[in-house]
């Protein structure tokens, strides 16, 4: 199985003032095609730099893709970079020049002097067609390993990459096997006692498990290789089966599943309706609740005094649930009151993690709570 490595190039990815979605874009086409990834790396637009961090991915890795510092700009520097990474000269190719060129005039625009740099490739490099736009991206070989150059516009990348590389790398390397991926995803539940309770399974090689913690929630992700869709399909299932008998009321959705989108479906298919009345967390709703007409979220400035709230059952079909949130030295507080039919459940709970965190944790406890209550009385 080939392996790769990601280089996203741009000094705006170091200063934070754009996102790296192309790797994100890569790395989920290299898993879908069964191709390792080894690791990703932003780099700042420094020729030196790129050629180092090329040099050392290709002492690892079959396969190396950077995206980005094609322009035409004296800060695009990825065609020295990848010259000095294979100690070759860059060169003038004419018929790159006339595409580009001709692509311009097209639009009524004449090519500045230094659209030029785009037709500069290195020695041995070939080039990737690029009808989507004007920096011609390239591919350059070296002791049977590969480095992809591709543009660092989302829109052009994933064309090339669709239309070009991943073809390239099909027939190249011969790929039958497949990658897949499955989250279960988890609420109400700690990281460390889900660690504990499946720490044998975290030990596997295939499918591999393993965790990520969010506010409040916890995601198991099961990862399997395999010939093919189905058998990769079965080692996942094998490992589910055993999560949800491990997790049975902490389970609430799998992938891209919320939790506000399970309570929206819960709600939804027995027509039950929801108020939430709060303090402390106005605006952080997520917009699923907003979206559904059975669910209403009223906030208030001023905390919701929980100890006198009267039992009201006058209505089977509307789920009550009263909450305040309050922060002090840095320790979180969510205090509520939950009713439903002939139940009624007053409780509060703390949180010490990272104080930027608390309302997100604050909205995720809140609405477990919600989704157990509706679980725990329509069965």
């Amino acid at each position: 199985m080939p392996s790769a490595e990601l280089i996203a190039i741009g000094t705006e990815l170091l200063l934070g003032e754009i996102q790296d979605t192309n790797s994100r874009f890569l790395a989920r086409q290299l898993r879908d095609l069964g191709v390792d990834l080894f690791r990703t790396t932003n780099i700042g637009d420094n020729a030196a730099r790129i050629a180092s961090a090329v040099n050392e991915a290709l002492s690892r890795v079959n396969i190396v893709i950077t995206t980005g510092g094609l322009g035409p700009t004296v800060d695009d520097p990825t065609r020295d970079a990848i010259a000095q990474a294979f100690n070759t000269p860059a060169v003038f190719h004419p018929d790159i020049w006339k595409v580009i060129e001709d692509r311009f005039l097209r639009r009524g625009v004449t090519p500045t002097e230094n659209n030029k740099r785009q037709a500069f490739l290195p020695v041995g490099a070939k080039v990737i067609s690029n009808p989507v736009g004007t920096a011609p991206a390239f591919s350059i070989s070296r002791e049977g390993r590969t480095v992809f150059c591709l543009p660092g516009v989302p829109k052009e990348m994933e064309y090339l990459f669709l239309e070009s590389v991943l073809p390239q790398i099909k027939a190249e390397y011969h790929l039958h096997s497949v990658i897949k991926v499955r989250v279960v995803r988890l609420a109400g539940i700690g990281e460390s006692v889900v660690d504990q309770s499946i720490a044998e399974l975290e030990r596997m090689s295939n499918p591999t498990v393993g965790l990520l913690a969010h506010p409040g929630l916890v995601d198991i992700r099961i990862t399997a290789k395999s010939v093919n869709d189905s058998s990769a399909d079965t080692m996942i299932t094998t490992v589910e089966k055993q999560l949800l008998s491990l997790f049975p009321t902490d389970f609430y959705g799998f992938d891209g599943q919320t939790l506000a989108s399970n309570i929206v479906s819960i709600i939804e298919s027995r027509q039950l309706k929801i108020t939430i009345f709060e303090s402390g967390l106005s605006d952080k709703w997520p917009v699923e609740l907003s979206s559904s007409p059975l669910i209403s979220v009223k906030s208030s400035e001023v905390p919701i005094n929980l100890v006198d709230i009267p039992k009201n059952n006058s209505d089977s079909s509307i789920l009550q649930f009263f909450c305040d949130f309050s922060e002090n030295l840095g320790e979180g507080c969510l205090e509520y009151v939950v009713q439903f039919r002939s139940f009624q459940h007053h409780a509060s709970m703390l949180y010490n993690g990272p104080q930027a965190q608390s309302p997100a944790w604050a909205i995720n406890r809140a609405l477990d709570v919600i989704r157990r209550t509706l679980n725990e009385h329509l069965n």
